[in-house]
C-alpha cells in the first residue's frame, strides 16, 4: 500500500504545533532551531516505518532517548486499565517483567489512575493531552504511594510523561515514558508535539495491518477451496522456503509424496514453478505456518 511523502515542517507549521502543544499540556517550555531539527528528523523516521514491531521499536528506543527518558513502556490494556501486554524499552525488559503483577495490583494507586479512568461506568476515559505524573503529585506523596514502593522505587522512576494512542471498546494503549529525574517543560513540549504524529502512524499501520489480515483470510479461504488439504499444508511450508525433504520430514510422509503434492498444487494454480509460488503468496500465509503440522 502506498503513503503519501511526508516532508520536514515548515516555520509556521512548528509554531502551530508549539502553540497547539502549549495549549493542551500544562507545560511552558520551548525548542530551540537545533532541537526542532532534530525534532524533523524523529517525525521524518516515524512516518517512514513501514511495519507495527518496527515503529514500536523505534518508539521504545530513539524516541525515547529524544525525550530524555531513561526507558519506556508501550502498556496495552482492557476497558477497566488492566495492562495485558506491557513492552518496554529492551536494556529495562528483564527488570519489568516480574513487576506486572505488581503494577496491576498498585495502579490504582498512581496519582493518574482516576485521570484516564471513569469510575462511574468503570471504563477509560479518552485523554488528548500528554500528562506528566509529578505535577499532579507532590513528591513526599508519590513516594509513600504503593505504586512508588512496588513499582517505581525498584526501578527509579522518579517522573512519568504518560499518553494515550489508542482507545477502543475493549481497551487501549498508553505509552509511558519513565525517567529517574523530572522531566523539563522542553521535553514535556516536545512530547505533546509529538504525540499526533505517533497517534496518526500507529493508526496508519493498524489499519494496514487489518486489510493485510483480511485479505490473508480471503486468500487462505481461496486456496483451500482449490487444494486438497495436504496440498495446501505442503505448500504452506514450501512458502517458509523448505525442500520437499524437509516438508515431508515436517509431515511425515515421504519426499515423494511431497514431489506429488507440489505438482498438483502448482497444476491447479498454474503456475510453472515453487519460486512463483513463493514470490505469489509466501505474504499472505507468513502467519499460518505456526498453525499447523
Amino acid at each position: 500500500m502506498s503513503r503519501a511523502p511526508f516532508s520536514p515542517l515548515d516555520s509556521a507549521t512548528q509554531q502551530a504545533l508549539a502553540h497547539r502543544a502549549a495549549t493542551t499540556t500544562p507545560t511552558t517550555g520551548s525548542l530551540s532551531p537545533a532541537e526542532w531539527v532534530e525534532l524533523d528528523r524523529i517525525i521524518l523516521v516515524l512516518h517512514a516505518l513501514e511495519t507495527p514491531e518496527a515503529f514500536e521499536d523505534f518508539v521504545l528506543g530513539p524516541l525515547t532517548q529524544f525525550l530524555g527518558a531513561d526507558f519506556a513502556s508501550w502498556n496495552v490494556h482492557d476497558q477497566h486499565m488492566h495492562m495485558v501486554r506491557v513492552a518496554n524499552s529492551p536494556a529495562y525488559a528483564s527488570r519489568i517483567a516480574p513487576l506486572v503483577d505488581a503494577l496491576n495490583r498498585t495502579l490504582p494507586s498512581h496519582p493518574l489512575f482516576r485521570h484516564y479512568i471513569d469510575f462511574e461506568s468503570g471504563t477509560v476515559r479518552r485523554v488528548e493531552t500528554v500528562e506528566r505524573t509529578r505535577e499532579h503529585v507532590a513528591e513526599d506523596t508519590f513516594r509513600a504511594l504503593p505504586f512508588y514502593h512496588e513499582v517505581a522505587a525498584p526501578l527509579q522512576i522518579e517522573d512519568q510523561l504518560i499518553m494515550q494512542i489508542s482507545i477502543a471498546h475493549a481497551g487501549g494503549i498508553l505509552l509511558t515514558f519513565h525517567s529517574h529525574r523530572l522531566f523539563t517543560p522542553t521535553e514535556h513540549l516536545k512530547a505533546a508535539i509529538l504525540r499526533g504524529h505517533i497517534l496518526a502512524r500507529q493508526y496508519t499501520l493498524q489499519r494496514q495491518a487489518d486489510e493485510h489480515a483480511r485479505e490473508s483470510r480471503h486468500v487462505r479461504v481461496r486456496l483451500m477451496q482449490t487444494l486438497s488439504g495436504r496440498e495446501f499444508e505442503t505448500m504452506q511450508w514450501l512458502c517458509r522456503g523448505l525442500s520437499n525433504s524437509e516438508i515431508g520430514l515436517r509431515l511425515g510422509i515421504s519426499t515423494r509424496t511431497v514431489d506429488r503434492h507440489v505438482s498438483n498444487l502448482l497444476a491447479k494454480l498454474g503456475i510453472d514453478c515453487r519460486t512463483r509460488v513463493i514470490a505469489r503468496y509466501a505474504a499472505w500465509l507468513e502467519d499460518t505456518t505456526d498453525k499447523i503440522g
